[in-house]
């Protein structure tokens, strides 16, 4: 059985932008990196994984993708039985790169996120980033390690199953839990009963949760996030500060400054860089300037007031002054209206993001109306979406706004960002590590006997 101090549990969160992971019954995780992987083909990547290394420090995992099987046997292991960061080759001769790896330009490396809006698109991407979450970053052998890992509210039985076969098949955990990350948050701010207002990069689901159960009619999700934001702010600031300049990342810049400390710019194109990275690095830029200057307003946003600018320098070495724009980009979480430059058209079951307290409404709602009163005061925010100073404050006035004065309208937990920026996983990290959760798990052994049938009696 598995339980008490002694479990040494792990606790794996996979998100759209960023993955973290850690050990269970500890305050914040471990390792924290960029969900995004770079695949390359091994002739073009041999050398480059192997100087980057040493020249940097940064340790990076390549991983065969041609399938389950050949990426399985393609990761070697160590003396100790850890899952190795060495780069390796499978038999179709791609590898994906992991960690701050896709960072450092290779020719025709190609960027791709192996989760969009949630949800899983390339498993074998995803193999790769838990590898290397578990090898180069924890240095631990999953076949000691029960594994709680965290997944969307919305996933698909399919899914399910496949997170739970990995956990199992491929990295022979000897126990694995699957828990929805609604239930994670909520448990993170000490409420078994939350309404729970997820937002990161690829998605914004509102979900209420009793006794530690979602209640799924009351499950509200939409497409909007975090990376709709980086384009928005990007339109924008072509409309004023930028104009028609284009953003220029930091590895087109050669050289910043001469031998006197003075500001001279060269840059250089790469013509065998691949589309998807040069984006990447734009976005990283446009992501900065987003965390760096944008702030949410208090009350709904006049247009019509002027907020002097903020300079922020770019990569190579131009002033970019943002003024107005770093209240109009947030704005849109609350008025996806505000500016016609969003376009929410294609969304979750064919439902138009209307703003998040719109959500948040129409969840709490639609659930029994002895729940409701709990779940108004009980609201947690989740996700690197929420981290706009203010964000709290300015949802319980539009809430409140709305209902009644016998609705007490209260955003409780997340006092710091990084208790929002790692909810799900903090979540896990409490619920792992209680002594009574041991009966919980699904061991290896039922797993080998009843095989994906024990979602459905132990992760409902």
């Amino acid at each position: 059985m598995f339980g008490g101090d002694e479990v040494g549990a792990l606790v794996l969160d996979l998100g759209s932008h960023f993955s973290k992971a850690g050990y269970a019954g500890e305050d914040t995780p471990k390792a924290v990196f960029h969900t995004a992987v770079g695949s390359v083909w091994s002739e073009d990547v041999s050398m480059d994984v192997d100087s980057t290394e040493h020249a940097s420090g940064v340790t990076s995992t390549a991983v065969g993708s041609s399938s389950s099987a050949s990426a399985s046997s393609s990761i070697p292991a160590s003396s100790s039985g850890m899952v190795s960061s060495v780069a390796a080759t499978c038999s179709s001769g791609k590898q994906y790169l992991v960690g701050r790896s896709q960072f450092y330009r290779r020719d025709h490396m190609r960027i791709s996120h192996p989760v969009r809006n949630g949800l899983v698109e390339d498993w074998d991407a995803v193999e790769a980033v838990w590898s290397y979450a578990l090898g180069s970053h924890l240095r631990v052998d999953p076949k000691d390690h029960p594994l709680m890992v965290s997944e969307p509210t919305f996933q698909p039985a399919g899914d399910r199953e496949k997170m739970l076969q990995l956990m199992f098949e491929r990295f022979a955990a000897p126990a694995t839990f699957l828990c929805k990350s609604s239930v994670l948050t909520a448990f993170s701010a000490g409420r078994a009963t939350a309404c729970v207002v997820e937002s990161g990069a690829g998605h914004t689901t509102v979900a209420p949760v009793h006794d530690g159960y979602v209640v799924n009619r009351g499950v509200r999700r939409s497409q909007f996030g975090g990376d709709k934001l980086d384009v928005l702010l990007e339109k924008t600031l072509q409309q004023g500060s930028l104009g028609h300049k284009t953003l220029t990342p930091a590895y087109q810049v050669e050289k910043k400054y001469d031998s006197d400390g003075h500001l001279v710019v060269s840059t250089h194109t790469y013509p065998q860089t691949h589309p998807s990275f040069h984006r990447f690095q734009q976005l990283e830029l446009l992501r900065d300037i987003k965390e760096s200057l944008c702030r949410l307003s208090e009350s709904a946003f006049d247009s019509n007031q002027k907020f002097p600018n903020v300079t922020y320098e770019l990569p190579d070495g131009q002033s970019l002054d943002v003024g107005n724009e770093r209240f109009i980009v947030p704005e849109h979480i609350f008025n996806p209206k505000f500016t016609p430059l969003l376009d929410l058209k294609h969304d979750f079951d064919g439902v138009t993001y209307r703003g998040l307290q719109h959500q948040v409404l129409d969840s709490v709602e639609s659930v029994d109306v002895d729940l409701r009163k709990d779940l108004y005061s009980s609201i947690v925010l989740s996700g690197g979406n929420t981290l706009f100073p203010g964000i709290p404050n300015r949802l319980t006035k539009e809430v409140g706004g709305v209902l009644s004065a016998a609705h007490k309208v209260k955003v409780v937990g997340g006092s710091s960002l990084n208790d929002r920026r790692f909810a799900v996983w903090i979540g896990g990290s409490i619920l792992a590590s209680l002594g009574t959760f041991h009966q919980m798990w699904i061991s290896k052994a039922e797993y080998e006997e009843q095989g994906a049938a024990m979602l459905a009696a132990k992760c409902p």
